[in-house]
């Protein structure tokens, strides 16, 4: 019923578990793929594996039956469909034609598959190049994810994989369990080995890689994140002015307002840190009328806690809420959790939100006055300004303003073992939604990154005389002298290529 000629199955590919061969169905002569099992699986493990297959359709290949071919389990192998003019991601990346575009599609279309799966509470669980197969429409790449063999439905896998593959983080060796951070893990791998061979060096794209192979997972980024970063540096970019859809249709994009469109979860107070007594100062990293942050807990991950005291300061909480996660999206701001609800009576009364903690920063103005103005190189400064630049680029082509932009909100760190520099906003508690202003003016925020960035650059005698002047034009007294954002992010990037 299923061949290729008589008696024969042509084999494509041979993994540890199964080998993949290519028939066909005798009566319409289409095509079909046979994966038959090499190694004596559980019938409970191949149903499970064709329901996933049907559960997750507009992900995977669709399932088409059983078949009796093979040595084991009354010699039940699983048929599934071909997908006509398709190459795995691995054939993808022999190619020495592959367009920026269709890169950015398919790290977008992938993101989207996995985000689907994780939502409907599936784990992929073995993410790599040859289990990815790219469908070509034209110069249009359609991800399609293959072999559900090891994916798992409500549950993390345990202890069937050996932990050397190099996409499985390190913290599998110890959990012997798998969990979304996991898949998050195994993408940043593939992205990486993407941006090695067509010798990629976009730095927002790096940046996506380095997020994803974090060594501690709770650094990584949610799923959520990760599409909204890939579909963000694809706008910038102007690589993709419509969403691609899962299906290779083109979806029209919408007017994006992080304050209408950001949603954020509200979380159980009984996994966070109660809030300390007022009078237990201690235990408060800041404290003032209106609000305070302590370090706590939530569901044993070490986070702050931002509480705000009057009932009249939701609008307040909500907005620096909506902010940082807007930030934290990309890279730029610690991760937000959720608002803290807290139970009093039978009212659930909103206390504020709570943050990832994040160890290693200090604020930029420490940094400059310990080590920075004697360590710092010339380009090491202009790494450190381009992120500062890039953070506030990013609030201003949502039509934000930030107002709160000097050097002690700026948190500083060394990266983590790539000796690049990582900055990230330490308060953004005073942005402002400018959407439905008539005239939109961000010069006083140019303002003051022009300060920022002479403290930056102040204690160097062979500043370019170019950037010198940039910086004080961002400073001028008319605020329509002063350079847009836009600009300067040219002029700056012209000095990262030079030195």
């Amino acid at each position: 019923m299923y061949i290729e000629e008589p008696g024969k199955l042509k084999k494509l590919a041979e993994g540890y578990y199964s080998v993949i061969y290519l028939g066909e169905i005798k009566a319409t002569k289409a095509k079909v793929i046979i994966k038959k099992y090499t190694k004596k699986p559980d019938f409970h493990d191949i149903e499970e594996e064709a329901r996933i297959m049907m559960y997750m359709s507009d992900v995977f290949p669709n399932f088409l039956g059983y078949v009796s071919l093979g040595a084991h389990m009354g010699n039940m192998s699983l048929v599934i469909e071909y997908i006509q003019n398709g190459e795995t991601l691995l054939d993808v990346t022999r190619h020495d034609d592959l367009t920026i575009q269709q890169l950015l599609s398919i790290w977008y279309q992938l993101a989207l598959a996995i985000q689907a799966m994780h939502t409907r509470f599936v784990l992929h669980n073995d993410l790599h190049l040859t289990n990815i197969m790219v469908q070509w429409k034209g110069d249009q790449p359609i991800v399609r994810m293959i072999d559900t063999g090891l994916s798992t439905f409500r549950k993390g896998m345990i202890g069937r994989i050996d932990t050397g593959y190099p996409f499985y983080p390190p913290e599998y060796r110890k959990w012997k369990e798998t969990n979304p951070t996991m898949d998050i893990y195994g993408l940043g791998f593939i992205f990486d080995e993407m941006n090695g061979v067509f010798n990629n060096e976009d730095e927002d794209l790096q940046m996506v890689v380095d997020w994803c192979l974090s060594h501690l997972p709770q650094n990584r980024p949610s799923i959520h994140q990760l599409v909204e970063r890939i579909g963000n540096i694809s706008q910038k970019s102007q690589y993709l002015q419509q969403k691609i859809g899962l299906n290779g249709g083109i979806k029209p994009g919408k007017a994006y307002n992080i304050f209408n469109d950001i949603q954020v979860p509200l979380l159980d107070s009984s996994k966070i840190t109660p809030v300390p007594s007022l009078h237990e100062n201690k235990l408060w990293v800041d404290l003032d009328d209106d609000k305070g942050s302590y370090r706590g807990v939530y569901k044993n991950i070490p986070v702050t806690i931002h509480v705000f005291f009057s009932n009249d300061s939701y609008l307040d909480l909500h907005t620096e809420c909506v902010s940082n996660t807007f930030a934290s999206i990309h890279g730029f701001a610690p991760k937000v959790y959720g608002i803290h609800v807290e139970k009093l009576g039978d009212k659930d009364v909103i206390r504020g939100f709570v943050q990832e903690y994040v160890a290693g920063y200090i604020h930029l103005n420490v940094a400059l006055n310990t080590f920075g103005h004697l360590n710092w190189n010339f380009s090491y400064r202009v790494e450190i300004a381009h992120q500062i630049i890039t953070m506030v680029r990013l609030f201003h082509e949502k039509t934000i303003y930030i107002d709160n932009i000097h050097v002690k909100n700026i948190l500083y760190r060394l990266g983590d073992g790539s000796g690049v520099p990582r900055v990230m906003f330490a308060d953004l508690s005073q942005t402002y939604d400018a959407s439905d202003d008539s005239y939109t003016d961000f010069s006083n925020d140019t303002l003051a990154l022009g300060t920022v960035l002479k403290d930056i650059f102040e204690s160097m005698s062979d500043v370019p005389p170019l950037l010198r002047t940039t910086i004080f034009r961002m400073m001028d007294i008319d605020p329509e002298l002063r350079p847009s954002i836009k600009s300067i992010m040219e002029r700056l990037g012209s000095f990262k290529n030079i030195y």
